[in-house]
């Protein structure tokens, strides 16, 4: 009773594959929106019009429960939809752990291509730095050699001092 019209519609045509069109007018003839609960469409009497033919569609009429039966039966509701929930909670968890490790999958497979040019990029920016490193060093050893070759053989100790 908690669906829609809409979702009713689309299951008659899901189930059905001739139904091209399906619609819900009231007895007096105003389409009822996709949005209505179905609770509320059971209510009143309803056409169904499906591929242009009209159904007519007799609900049948709820009695006025007493107050404290129609309490009864809300708790009785409840009661069996908490027990619903329990006794089915652990199968709902491990159909969740299980679409979760499929997506979870589903993301590493994206991921490995990416992983792969990450790889690559530190590679090379790896060799890069240790060239230029070496180039770094190299330098600085030329300017020391040209200090020194400066200091004691071209200008000799002497002139520094």
């Amino acid at each position: 009773m908690l669906s829609t019209v809409g979702s009713f519609l689309q299951d008659l045509q899901n189930e059905d594959k001739g139904i091209k069109t399906a619609a819900v007018f009231t007895a007096d003839g105003c389409e009822i929106p996709a949005s209505t609960l179905m609770d509320i469409l059971l209510m009143n009497d309803f056409k169904l019009v499906i591929n242009k033919v009209a159904y007519d569609v007799q609900c049948p009429k709820k009695e006025d429960p007493s107050n404290k039966h129609a309490t009864e039966m809300e708790n009785m509701k409840s009661l069996v939809h908490r027990l619903f929930t329990i006794l089915h909670l652990e199968e709902f968890q491990k159909k969740r752990e299980q679409d979760l490790l499929d997506k979870i999958d589903h993301l590493k497979e994206q991921l490995h291509p990416l992983e792969q040019v990450k790889a690559r990029i530190e590679a090379h920016s790896e060799a890069k730095t240790s060239g230029l490193q070496w180039a770094g060093l190299a330098l600085l050893s030329v300017q020391g050699g040209a200090l020194a070759w400066l200091t004691w053989w071209v200008y000799s100790w002497d002139i520094m001092e």
